[in-house]
């Protein structure tokens, strides 16, 4: 976070830098919910991040 932060601060002022920061952290605090319509349109339950990059690390390697 000190660096991210140590970053901003070349382009924003503080309380900017301070408010981007806030905005990141809270958007990482918890999963947003996934609508129902997720499964009907794909056949399946949604995946998880962490799901996904299991099934598809060999396509990166």
């Amino acid at each position: 976070m000190d660096e991210a932060r140590a970053e901003l601060l070349k382009t924003v002022p503080p309380f900017a830098a301070d408010g981007i920061l806030a905005g990141w952290k809270a958007g990482t605090a918890a999963s947003p919910p996934v609508p129902a319509a997720v499964a009907a349109l794909v056949g399946r339950p949604a995946l998880t991040f962490a799901q996904w990059v299991q099934d598809h690390a060999a396509d990166f390697a």
